[in-house]
């Protein structure tokens, strides 16, 4: 998904001579895609780019994925959800994973102790919540391989 957050952020839409892959190319493999993964497509552009016309397609895709699944709260398991993947980076390490050292610029080989190391916010889910985002990251993992696929003219 780095190669399309490049694509869609690019000035640049002019064809590439020979092999090489345009950002241009990209954004037609996404949009392909996009015609069976909405969800997926739907969600990166909100959370990533921050493309709040995607909004309502992210959230209304996430909560009727928590419907299907039979979640007792789809609605709120679709908004926090989509709040943490807004804003998912730790605020004791800035997403460093470590600790810094007191007085310096530097960083410890401690990791954080807020997030653990992983430089991502905790969640405070609950279990459903938790899998509605595991289904999500499926979904999204699914749409990335199918644009790699349609990149490669498979």
């Amino acid at each position: 998904m780095e190669l399309l957050t490049h694509a869609q952020q690019s000035s640049n839409l002019q064809e590439a001579i020979g092999e090489e892959l345009a950002d241009v190319d990209v954004i037609r493999a996404a949009g392909m895609v996009g015609q069976k993964f909405p969800l997926a497509l739907a969600v990166w552009r909100f959370t990533e780019l921050r493309d709040r016309s995607s909004m309502r397609a992210a959230f209304d895709g996430l909560a009727a994925m928590a419907t299907r699944m039979r979640l007792t709260d789809p609605i709120h398991c679709a908004s926090v959800v989509l709040q943490w993947m807004c804003d998912s980076t730790c605020s004791g390490c800035n997403g460093t994973r470590f600790d810094h050292i007191p007085g310096t610029p530097n960083l410890s080989d401690k990791p954080c102790v807020v997030c653990q190391g992983t430089g991502k916010r905790p969640t405070g889910w609950g279990d459903q919540a938790r899998d509605l985002y595991e289904r999500l990251l499926d979904e999204q993992r699914a749409a990335a391989a199918a644009i790699k696929r349609k990149l490669k003219g498979d």
